[in-house]
């Protein structure tokens, strides 16, 4: 008999995710646009996965209070270990794995898209060198973070988000990069000038009722999501998406000081489609909510 192929599963796709698990994920950045990364949150019972690989980077983040004991076979190596909160596994595309555990699980996938790394870094990286060391049960508090934090965009409805996200995802990518490549990436200390920076400030400000993506901004003085992030947060002392959320705060406050437009309008001409995510925004911002700011001018 001809062997079996192994099973290759594209980890994005929610129409396979039943093919390795019981249950399809609370909650999923399927819908959200956000581009290079998807984030899912899952709560699955006692069970076996069959052994497959995904073409796709994954960070599995465990959330678990009790002591769960589980088996895995990641890239033909076989480990025992009791999961607990915290604990991050690594598996890279095109990595064959397998594992099992003895207790509802609950935890947080992070994928990510090899295809994306030219985006990320092409600065400092040759993206067809790329090569990340799977990992297994690693305590990292950086990548831990990034992973509520994103779990919380999820908790939110992440509309309006994907600047966020993708920043994220990019400092992410970096944090691999450095850590758990067999080429570490390596910075270089070159930096560049506010007038080099002028037209993504520029692109920024007149789209700010658009969902602005990093990759976009960052195109605009061709550079790379992280250089551009980089530079960015050098010469301005905050990050694009800080930025893009100050902007737009104060876009707000004007549209809500000079216009009768609704609260529902405002939202649409600073970015948001979402009025709530809009209206939690901005008190986050100013401490109150964009009706409480128009009453009592």
């Amino acid at each position: 008999m001809p062997e079996a192929k192994p099973l290759v599963l594209d980890a994005i796709r929610e129409d396979k995710i039943l093919q390795v698990f019981p249950r399809l994920p609370l909650l999923s950045s399927h819908n959200l646009g956000w581009e290079g990364i998807s984030v899912q949150y899952y709560r699955q019972p006692a069970w076996e996965i069959p052994e497959h690989a995904n073409p796709q980077h994954v960070i599995n983040i465990h959330h678990d209070r009790q002591v769960i004991n589980a088996e895995r076979i990641l890239d033909g190596r076989r480990g025992r270990a009791q999961l607990g909160d915290g604990d991050i596994t690594l598996i890279p595309a095109n990595v064959q794995r397998k594992s099992c555990w003895d207790k509802e699980i609950i935890f947080t996938y992070l994928v990510l898209e090899p295809t994306h790394i030219p985006q990320i870094a092409h600065e400092f990286v040759d993206a067809d060198k790329v090569e990340l060391v799977p990992q297994f049960l690693v305590r990292d508090p950086l990548i831990y973070q990034i992973g509520l934090a994103l779990k919380s965009e999820l908790e939110s409805d992440g509309l309006g988000t994907r600047l966020y996200a993708e920043s994220m995802a990019t400092a992410l990518w970096v944090h691999l990069l450095k850590k758990y490549s067999t080429q570490p990436l390596r910075e270089s200390a070159h930096t560049v000038g506010n007038n080099q920076l002028q037209p993504a400030i520029e692109f920024i400000n007149d789209n700010l009722d658009q969902d602005l993506k990093l990759a976009e901004i960052a195109v605009v003085v061709n550079m790379s999501q992280f250089y551009f992030a980089r530079m960015f947060k050098q010469l301005m002392g905050i990050s694009p998406h800080q930025y893009v959320v100050q902007r737009r705060m104060e876009r707000a406050q004007q549209l809500l000081t000079k216009s009768q437009l609704s609260v529902a309008e405002v939202a649409l001409r600073v970015g948001f489609s979402n009025q709530s995510h809009f209206t939690a925004q901005f008190r986050k911002a100013t401490g109150t909510t964009p009706k409480g700011y128009r009453d009592r001018l």
